[in-house]
């Protein structure tokens, strides 16, 4: 049992970043026109639900963050396992890190359904969108738990250089969220129970096509008896990855959850906006994260083969790809400004709120497509602390304050929230790329920790 069978190879480096990144780009925009078009739909009940949903829309991205950081490490460990050619310990990685997902995914579960109900006294919302938020908060628990089984199967096919069938999966969860939120918002009386609910079946629907495709149409061979008697091992440099990885996502939805509450001391028209140009640039947000997750994919590999030197030109050329495309699509959507924002509403304060909140938007996309590939680049490679915690001290020293100072104090209202976010966003890409500069990176290999390198 020492290697993989033949079906089950890593098909990675052979489909180069092209091969990887252009089904994860569709995969992407079929992942987040999920959350757009329950915007969209919530929108034709009343501005009011849209913000009250997208209210909490943080905690469902915290929590379904901390279990995407967990599979992403562990992924990027089985990678370098992988690439290292010590099959047996890369599929036992797999085991290692689905069984802390589980774990965590049942944990955050029983946080939301006893302690949710508090988000919405905790952000000061107003009584007309609370009442929105109130009633989706109640269906999270199980969300959440979805997206993290899915994360799981999700890292794992990437992981074999078979993105195409999360894509699949994908393709599924947004046509019947689409056609049930149609059908919930025109013909029923459910409106943001209905939405909830039809979030919950079709997401439930991918995973299980994910789980089909995974244990029968791969076949792929997992040593669970021997990972459970090396959980121990196999588990920390996983862990090393995965915890301060999953701070920094953690400490995000907090400063969003922060933001939230700014937005609300400035009103609603204010909130209400800034969840349609969050939304709607979501979509730019697909392009980086494919070409950032097949860049750490394929770095993970070329690591633990040593190559170096080609691990840093898939670097440039996976955030070359992701910066230029990320911010061509945010340029179109700034032309289109007038015409994206009245699909959602007709009402004149937000439409002329949104022309100068999509430009900032605009402006602020390389540097965000840049912390989210070399970032995780640092990540597949096990330097994942710097990177984590830097961020984090930015956030809460930079960031936060200064989109106090610039919304409330400088009375600028939204448009101070997305300029200390731009402020943010790019202090922090320079120090990432600094970071990788350094090669400090080699010392946190998973060969490297193994061997004693770094302790």
């Amino acid at each position: 049992m020492s290697k993989l069978k033949p079906t089950t190879e890593s098909q990675v480096l052979k489909k180069g970043i092209w091969g990887m990144s252009l089904p994860m780009i569709i995969d992407q925009m079929i992942v987040l026109s999920v959350p757009l078009a329950d915007t969209f739909f919530l929108s034709q009940i009343s501005d009011n639900a849209s913000a009250g949903v997208g209210a909490v829309m943080p905690l469902l991205f915290m929590s379904s963050m901390i279990l995407i950081s967990i599979s992403v490490a562990g992924s990027a460990v089985a990678g370098q396992r992988m690439g290292g050619n010590k099959d047996l310990d890369a599929r036992a990685s797999i085991v290692t890190y689905a069984m802390l997902v589980f774990f965590v995914s049942f944990i955050i579960g029983a946080a939301l359904w006893f302690f949710g109900d508090q988000f919405s006294e905790l952000i000061n919302l107003s009584d007309d969108i609370k009442q929105h938020t109130n009633v989706y908060l109640k269906y999270i628990t199980f969300l959440a738990v979805i997206l993290g089984f899915r994360s799981v199967y999700q890292t794992t096919l990437n992981l074999f250089g078979q993105p195409q069938y999360n894509t699949y999966a994908n393709w599924i969860v947004s046509v019947f969220n689409i056609i049930g939120n149609a059908w919930v918002v025109f013909y029923t009386d459910y409106a943001v129970h209905g939405v909830a609910m039809m979030s919950i079946i079709s997401s439930l629907l991918g995973l299980v096509l994910l789980m089909l495709v995974f244990h029968f149409k791969l076949n792929v061979e997992l040593p669970f008896k021997y990972a459970m008697s090396q959980f121990k091992r196999l588990s920390k440099p996983i862990l090393k990855i995965a915890v301060p990885s999953s701070l920094e996502p953690l400490s995000f939805d907090f400063y969003m959850v922060y933001l939230l509450w700014v937005v609300s001391q400035v009103g609603d028209i204010a909130l209400t906006t800034r969840n349609y140009t969050y939304s709607t640039f979501m979509f730019c947000l697909a392009i980086s994260f494919a070409f950032g997750t097949a860049t750490q994919t394929m770095i993970a590999q070329l690591i633990g083969r040593k190559d170096y030197e080609l691990a840093q030109q898939t670097l440039i050329k996976g955030a070359r790809l992701a910066i230029i495309g990320s911010t061509t699509i945010a340029f179109v959507f700034f032309i289109f400004n007038s015409f994206i924002l009245n699909l959602y509403t007709d009402n004149t304060e937000i439409l002329k709120l949104g022309f100068t909140l999509f430009l900032l938007s605009v402006i602020t996309e390389p540097g965000r497509a840049t912390n989210i590939v070399v970032g995780g680049a640092l990540r597949s490679a096990g330097d994942a602390r710097f990177n984590s915690f830097s961020a984090i001290a930015l956030t809460w020293v930079i960031g936060a304050p200064l989109a106090y100072i610039l919304a409330i104090t400088l009375n600028m209202g939204i448009y101070g929230i997305f300029i200390a976010a731009l402020f943010d966003e790019t202090i922090r890409a320079f120090i990432a790329v600094w970071r990788w500069s350094t090669k400090k990176w080699m010392t946190y290999t998973v060969d490297a920790q193994e061997s004693g390198g770094n302790n």
